[in-house]
């Protein structure tokens, strides 16, 4: 338990579909504000006991999946001062509004939704193992578009990521979250 984090008793929850850096920047901010960092999908595979997310969707399919996420949601929301990269579809499929209702979510929580492009996404996805998702690349992208109102609706902050790397996502979502803003000149 860390506590000397800079998140005065928050968590910072890092939105955004498959690609988007979410991983990553989330490694990024927590070191530098000295949080705990909670991966969503690490979560998942733990409750299930299996070894990865394609095993989960092979062996159970997406309601299974979409059970064991709920709960790691749920577990990570009871704790505090932590950076929390979500699944592609965790807050879309786990109302955050449901989740604000039982207090499971303060007031001083804060949802970022890390906007990249569909492009963008693609091109870090499409190759990997780990995201089967985009050997369909239309199936994709319907998901995607389907899916971006809903990041846009749920956020509290909006950060844009293409071209810029994890620092300076890292250095935005900082300031967003703290209001630091420099002056006009």
């Amino acid at each position: 338990m860390q506590t000397n984090s800079l998140l005065s008793n928050q968590n910072i929850l890092l939105i955004g579909f498959m690609g988007s850096g979410k991983s990553s920047v989330s490694r990024d901010l927590a070191k530098q504000l000295k949080a705990k960092r909670i991966d969503m999908d690490d979560e998942i595979i733990k409750i299930s006991g299996l070894r990865s997310i394609n095993e989960i969707f092979e062996k159970h399919g997406e309601s299974k999946f979409r059970e064991f996420e709920t709960l790691a949601l749920i577990e990570s929301l009871n704790k505090k001062n932590q950076i929390i990269a979500t699944g592609g579809g965790t807050l879309v499929h786990n109302s955050p509004s449901s989740l604000l209702s039982e207090n499971r979510m303060s007031k001083e929580d804060k949802i970022v939704f890390l906007n990249a492009t569909f492009e963008t996404c693609k091109n870090r996805c499409q190759f990997s193992d780990k995201r089967p998702l985009f050997k369909d690349i239309d199936k994709a992208r319907s998901l995607f578009n389907e899916r971006l109102p809903l990041y846009n609706s749920i956020a509290d902050h909006i950060v844009n990521i293409d071209r810029k790397t994890t620092q300076e996502v890292t250095k935005e979502i900082i300031a967003l979250i703290y209001n630091l803003h420099r002056p006009q000149i």
